[in-house]
């Protein structure tokens, strides 16, 4: 056996003393003979950065198991009590936890650790027991703000598949960590990596600490977020005024998260009061939380065929929208039936671009003042910069992740800004007069009353006028999964060999489109600024690269191409104006999506 594989079994051995079964299940890798897999598991820790850990849940050291988590807390309990001391000084975290297989003892692992710093800890659970243990994800931000806590933990793994979990931190400003502060939780996890014994014994902890300490805080929480959802973005109550309505009118699935609890609470509200079965149908088969998710073979409301039971349950009693939440609600999807013109029926799913815009518009309408502001990611539509042009309110991008939009929402309301809104292509929606994270809940409320307030409840007309106004943009958006173990056509060997290659040889797109403008966010440089210095933050250890182009005809393409931080996918975003026309915008972008799969990818 490899010297250093040994070592680091060693140690695995040494420190997971509570969790027989990931050792049984390392051992059995070593008695077969599995090096291969040891290496993988074994080799390198699991990586904490900005999205805090993510990973399959396996024994091993690259994974997500009770040990690493508890490394992890470690780690972060010691770097609160260096920022902010101990609960005398008011150090405090919220902990939360959505439905997934370990995600509840990964929590209680989470508390333990700070309870026995002395770190006062808000748990999102109740000892009610009509009630539930999980939350959806943005709870944890909006009670960090309630509570002036030092950080959140929230463990889930959003919409990855089944045996996938993740520890996602929050910063006391209530947004996701961005740099330093990721590198220095990490710095503080590997002074910490020893676990200490009194952490693996949750009720232990609970009954050493005293009643200042823990706090069960979801039913108040949970009150709390309503009140201020519907003081906040209920623009219009009177359109769910539905006394006299004699069927449903949308159906929505939870995906098997933990939606539907939230979500119900919030339509029954007094101000609101949307009853299920009256005015909205669940369905069935996705109503309850499952972390095996049966009906779906990946629980993300993105993916093509997703709201198909959905769909087929609306189309069943003549509903004529479809809405959906990811597992753990804090992405928002919509569907639409249509009838063309020559009779026939389809439905479309509103892609990420298509809701936000809409979002945007019917904001403008509801929000008045000189100082409105709205933001979105780089990947995401330049229609938002052009409607910020025409309507005359603060427009900025911000790099990918709600890391960078709620951060940034924060510094532009310290500015004197009224930012209302942002968004992210991928079905993110954040609403900072609430939380300055994502929030499918939210995006919700909000997506029914601009539907039911749309002429005919036509938002595809409402889109339309946006295209005619502020410009004919369409997007291609994909992905291709990369096989992170292949060197030569692997993650780094695609950015290096062939696109910055091609980039720095060719000044040409397709034999018809001049580059403008090139945006390495890894190398940092900018071909169209001052010293080359780019625009957006410089990442080195994150590739991304986008590319501005035009044709004579006045066609305009932008495209991003970029690794995911969370999976082993190349990430590439396209988008399109022409001058003449939506078609044009969008066969064009299918050709560009196209060229770069036969040019830069195999």
């Amino acid at each position: 056996m490899d010297p250093i594989l040994k070592e680091n079994l060693d140690h695995w051995f040494e420190y997971n003393t509570h969790d027989e079964a990931g050792n049984l299940e390392i051992q059995k890798l070593i008695d077969s003979g599995d090096f291969k897999e040891l290496h993988d598991r074994m080799d390198k820790r699991i990586e904490f950065g900005t999205a805090g850990l993510r990973s399959r849940m396996e024994a091993g050291w690259n994974r997500m198991n009770k040990l690493t988590v508890l490394q992890a807390s470690q780690g972060l309990s010691s770097f609160v009590i260096k920022n902010q001391g101990t609960a005398e000084n008011t150090a405090s975290i919220v902990i939360g936890h959505d439905h997934r297989y370990n995600s509840m003892d990964f929590a209680q692992i989470t508390a333990s650790c700070f309870l026995n710093c002395g770190i006062k800890v808000y748990y999102l659970n109740t000892d009610d027991d009509t009630d539930t243990s999980y939350v959806h994800t943005p709870l944890v931000p909006f009670a960090v703000d309630h509570f002036k806590a030092s950080c959140g933990v929230m463990i889930t793994a959003s919409h990855n598949p089944k045996l996938d979990n993740g520890y996602k931190v929050y910063n006391s400003n209530g947004c996701q960590i961005i740099p330093p502060y990721d590198k220095l939780i990490a710095d503080e996890i590997e002074k910490n990596l020893k676990p200490r014994a009194s952490n693996w014994d949750f009720n232990k902890s609970v009954r050493s600490s005293n009643a200042f300490l823990f706090q069960m805080v979801k039913s108040e929480i949970t009150e709390l977020y309503i009140k201020k959802l519907t003081n906040t973005l209920l623009y219009n109550e009177k359109v769910f005024n539905r006394e006299n309505a004699s069927q449903p009118f949308f159906a929505y699935t939870p995906m098997h998260g933990v939606g539907y609890e939230i979500l119900n609470k919030v339509l029954n509200d007094n101000k609101i009061k949307l009853v299920e079965n009256k005015d909205y149908v669940v369905v069935p088969e996705q109503l309850h939380p499952d972390p095996a998710f049966p009906t779906v073979s990946f629980p993300n409301p993105e993916e093509d065929h997703a709201l198909d039971m959905g769909i087929a349950l609306a189309e069943k009693l003549g509903i004529h929208l479809v809405l959906a939440n990811d597992p753990d609600a804090d992405r928002f999807s919509a569907a639409v039936r249509l009838v063309t013109l020559d009779n026939k029926v389809q439905w479309k799913q509103l892609n990420g671009n298509e809701i936000g815009i809409l979002f945007a518009q019917y904001l403008l309408k509801k929000n008045h003042g000189n100082n409105l502001a709205m933001i979105n990611s780089t990947v995401s539509s330049s229609l938002l910069k052009s409607m910020s042009i025409t309507e005359d309110f603060k427009y900025e991008e911000t790099l990918t992740g709600f890391k960078w939009l709620g951060n940034r929402a924060i510094d532009l309301c310290k500015e004197g800004y009224n930012v209302i809104f942002g968004y992210e292509e991928a079905i993110g929606y954040m609403f900072p007069k609430m939380l300055h994270d994502k929030d499918g809940i939210l995006a919700l409320i909000v997506f029914l009353q601009l539907y039911l307030e749309a002429s005919n409840n036509d938002v595809i007309a409402n889109l339309e006028e946006c295209y005619s106004k502020y410009g004919y943009y369409q997007q291609h958006n994909g992905y291709y999964k990369i096989d992170v173990n292949n060197d030569s056509n692997g993650i780094d060997a695609i950015f290096n060999n062939k696109i910055r290659k091609y980039l720095q040889e060719n000044k040409i797109i397709m034999d018809v489109f001049k580059i403008i403008d090139i945006r390495d966010l890894t190398k940092g440089y900018q071909m169209s600024t001052q010293g080359n210095i780019p625009d957006l933050p410089v990442d080195a250890n994150s590739e991304m690269v986008t590319v501005y182009a035009e044709s004579e005809k006045g066609d305009k393409i932008r495209f991003t191409l970029r690794g995911s931080g969370t999976e082993p996918k190349l990430k590439i975003y396209i988008e399109c104006r022409s001058p003449n026309s939506l078609e044009d915008s969008k066969r064009i972008c299918d050709d560009v999506w196209e060229w770069i799969g036969n040019k830069w990818i195999d």
